[in-house]
Order: structure tokens, then sequence, then C-alpha cells
């Protein structure tokens, strides 16, 4: 576990020239480049509100607009992109990458975090965006949205852990990705992402908070959009737990990292 974090320590240029390629490389050819990481956002949010605002009328509750609903749920999206990005991608990182495993000495494990900051740099896109709709609709930026960095210190380590494990499993298995994929749109609907947890039934309720998801779509709803302070115990507890989740996917990431070479 030691020598996971020193390597990542030590090879935090490799990381960050990985990680400039691979968000580099999603746009390349591309006659627009690096701008569609604006442009895909800001097309989403316009698809959003002509289907929720214009054609369905949806309201998230009795003081909310329809616009703010189309806020609600943008938020939500932001926030499950970056499971889904784990839960699709996750398995194929390594097999995509055998070079890396077969032929040179490489820190493996970093493919994963690779792959998180680019996907954390893609939603902070979609944030900034949020904000700038947020502000156009009412005027101002709560000072509470900054409290979005807290919430993804918390979501973060839980994200990687995930792919850790995501990753390695997609070595051994290669079905995973059907089956992460699967996971990734049963998320979409079992986290209140198209509507409140409070509009559940009350067992409904019970089952929606064990997914870890909730929580962050819930506190960055209360954070950005209602202006409230959260919960430092809340969060602390909630970091904690996703930093030991985080901790036992290393573990379960080196127990099975020795054999990736005889799989590939």
């Amino acid at each position: 576990m030691y020598n996971f974090f020193k390597n990542v320590i030590n090879n935090y240029s490799l990381i960050y020239e990985l990680s400039k390629r691979e968000f580099l490389n999603k746009y390349k050819g591309s006659v627009l480049g690096k701008l569609w990481s604006i442009f895909q956002p800001i097309i989403m949010l316009l698809i959003y509100s002509i289907v929720f605002i214009v054609i369905l009328k949806s309201k998230w509750g009795l003081t909310e607009s329809s616009e703010d609903f189309v806020l609600l749920l943008f938020l939500g999206l932001i926030i499950h992109k970056m499971i889904a990005d784990v839960l699709t991608d996750g398995p194929l990182l390594i097999i995509n990458n055998t070079n890396y495993v077969k032929k040179i000495i490489f820190p493996v494990e970093i493919l994963s975090i690779v792959h998180l900051i680019v996907s954390t740099l893609q939603a902070f896109i979609s944030i900034i965006i949020w904000l700038c709709a947020y502000y156009y609709l009412h005027g101002s930026i709560n000072l509470s949205s900054f409290y979005i960095f807290i919430i993804y210190i918390c979501y973060l380590p839980f994200l990687l852990g995930l792919s850790l494990i995501i990753s390695s499993l997609g070595v051994f298995f290669r079905d995973i990705h059907q089956v992460s994929t699967l996971i990734s749109t049963a998320l979409l609907f079992l986290t209140p992402i198209f509507y409140s947890l409070n509009s559940a039934p009350s067992l409904l309720q019970n089952i929606l908070s064990i997914n870890p998801l909730t929580f962050i779509v819930e506190q960055s709803r209360l954070a950005m959009f209602y202006n409230l302070d959260l919960s430092m115990n809340l969060l602390t507890n909630y970091f904690i737990g996703s930093f030991i989740f985080l901790l036992l996917s290393i573990l379960f990431y080196k127990r099975l990292q020795p054999k990736f070479a005889d799989m590939l």
C-alpha cells in the first residue's frame, strides 16, 4: 500500500503528461478541438432545457421553476457522469494499455489516476457552465457553491478505489465491461437525479440512501442551489468511509497485479 502512494508521488510529472495527453486525445482531429470540452455540456444543457422546460414543463417542487429543475438535474448528471466514466471505461484501462504491463516497467496503477483526473477536469468545466447558468437565472452565485471542492475531495477516493477494482477485474473477466455499463445505467435511475430523495416512498428512501452517489448529489444541491451550509461531520464520515474503501481497493489491486501480464 505504501508503494502505491510512493509511485503516485514519484511519478507526478508522468501523471501530468499522461493526463494532458488523454484530455487532448479525446478531441484530436476535430475542428474545434479542446473547445468541445466546453461546447458539449452547453449543448446538453440546452437540450435538457428544451425537453424539460418547453416540452415537459417539469418542476422539482412547489417553489422551483422548470428552469430550476434543469439546473438541479444537470448538477446531478455532472456527478453521475464521473462514476459512469469509471464504470464504462475502467474495465478497459489495463486491457487497452497492454504494452505498459508486458513490455516496459510502468506503474500501471496510475492509469486509473490519469483517467480520474481527466474526468474531474471535465466535471469542473461543466460546473463552471452550471454556475454561469445559475447566475443568468438568479443574478448571483451562492458563496456556499465553493463547498463543491470539499464535496469532491470526499468523492474522489471512492471513485479511484472503484476504478482500481474495475480495471483489475477487467483483466480477468472480460464480461465485466458489460456488467459495469449496466450498473452505470441503473445508478442513473437509482440515484435521486431526476427526482428528489424526499419524493420517494419512505422505504425506498432508505434503500436509495445506501447508494454512495446519493449523498454526493444531495450535498452538492444543498450547497450550490439551496445555499445551505453543509454538515462537516457527515462529510468527514463520508470521506473516512471513502478513503477506507480506497485503501481496501489498493490491497485488492495489488493482490491481482502480479497476474496481469499472464492474462493479457
